[in-house]
């Protein structure tokens, strides 16, 4: 293991759930778990991976059947093998009994911002005795480049211990959602205490969605990342929620947890919707008609007459239509001198044959080259007179953008369009 450590060994002596847990040399403690806190989990990141380590060794002559528990931020079990660190393999599994023989050593170890996920990684656990009798050395220790932290095994039952921490930090009761943009929404609150409002809890657990939270529909809520540490109770505390949707309202809570870990009720539920996209001014008007062309058209309905400003489905004689026996894989393209980052179409089918001519499903591309043609947008247009939008958020600003058509709605000749719009966004 590593030379750095030298941590002070905590002597324990597990039992099975027949027959009381003790601790060696203390007075008489009725267990059979021990629990333990993983410091430094908020230092977690992709430049600061940190190392969790833990062991425990039989000492008895007689075999142990021992388990080791670990559990994440929001207290569902972790169980991913281990990992190795300088040749030395871990040897169980967390969650799965391990049998260990006289003097026998089960190790574990686990490295989070390199090899594993930082919003995977362990925040508390707990040995528990399953059977036989024995007596265990344990001790476990994190390591991050902010120093190195023991891992402190207890036990919390008996006359020379204080009682068990049973008491759940309060509630969060004042959340508020608001300062929205297009993707973000900040989070306000006062810190609850780890005891109800009294000293500082462990961690927090943020989640959002589409609507109300409440206790019956947290499990099924975004869960976010990287929330702030908690500070000492009463003091303020904010969060950016980032990579939501535009113009759109979401709900959110928070429950709090302490080092144990015993878990707050679910706070209100604020909402707060985000910003709507803002588009420019058609792009395509002012264009000379040698900027629009096509795969094919009819004679005399080219493709700038796509966009001409004549929005009136029943008005063919302004719509572009493709050749006759042209049904499928066609398209309509725009070359808009300069590089733009088109983020939004509109669209509106020609009449002919009840809508039928119109385009179905279809794609945005965009180009700099004029030959390869990267994929915007794929969606589907409904066969009616409507002007009907589409926006997307471009990969980046092409000089050639063309509308990509794939087939119509069941018209046997042609495609027809009466109108066409291309913005990009603000």
């Amino acid at each position: 293991m590593k030379s750095i450590i030298t941590k002070s060994l905590v002597l324990l002596s597990l039992v099975g759930t027949s027959l009381p847990f003790t601790v060696v040399g203390a007075e008489a403690a009725i267990q059979t778990e021990l629990t333990f806190q993983v410091p430094m989990n908020t230092y977690c990141g992709p430049n600061n991976p940190i190392e969790f380590s833990f062991e425990f060794v039989n000492t008895k002559d007689t075999s142990a059947n021992v388990t080791l528990h670990l559990y994440k931020k929001d207290g569902t079990e972790f169980t991913s093998t281990g990992t190795s660190y300088d040749g030395i393999e871990s040897t169980v599994t967390p969650g799965t009994i391990s049998t260990l023989t006289k003097n026998a050593a089960g190790l574990y170890h686990i490295n989070y911002g390199s090899q594993q996920s930082c919003s995977e990684r362990v925040y508390s656990g707990k040995l528990v005795s399953e059977s036989g009798t024995s007596t265990i050395l344990a001790r476990g220790w994190v390591d991050s480049k902010h120093g190195t932290e023991r891992v402190i095994v207890k036990d919390d039952l008996g006359t020379s211990r204080p009682p068990a921490d049973t008491t759940a930090p309060a509630a969060v009761m004042n959340l508020t959602a608001g300062s929205p943009t297009l993707t973000s929404i900040t989070l306000n609150w006062t810190a609850p205490g780890n005891d109800g409002t009294v000293g500082t809890a462990t961690y927090y657990d943020i989640r959002y969605s589409t609507s109300p939270i409440t206790e019956a529909n947290w499990a099924i809520a975004t869960q976010v990342s990287g929330e702030p540490a908690p500070a000492i109770a009463g003091n303020n505390q904010s969060m950016e929620i980032t990579g939501l949707n535009p113009n759109t309202t979401y709900y959110f809570a928070i429950k709090t947890s302490d080092e144990i870990p015993n878990i707050s009720v679910i706070s209100n539920s604020p909402n707060a919707k985000t910003l709507a996209q803002t588009y420019s001014v058609d792009l395509t008007d002012g264009l000379p008609s040698s900027a629009f062309s096509s795969s094919t058209n009819w004679s005399t309905q080219g493709p700038e007459k796509a966009f001409n400003n004549v929005w009136n489905a029943g008005n063919d004689v302004n719509a572009y239509f493709t050749s006759s026996g042209h049904l499928t894989n066609e398209w309509i393209k725009v070359d808009f001198g300069s590089e733009k980052a088109i983020a939004k179409l509109r669209y509106q089918a020609a009449i002919f044959d009840n809508y039928r001519v119109g385009m179905k499903n279809f794609k945005v591309q965009a180009s700099s080259d004029n030959t390869s043609w990267i994929d915007q947008y794929t969606g589907i247009a409904l066969p009616n007179s409507s002007i009907q939008e589409f926006a997307w958020t471009p990969t980046n600003s092409f000089k050639y953008w063309r509308i990509y058509l794939i087939d119509n709605h069941g018209n046997g000749n042609y495609f027809g369009i009466s109108e066409m719009e291309m913005m990009a966004a603000q």
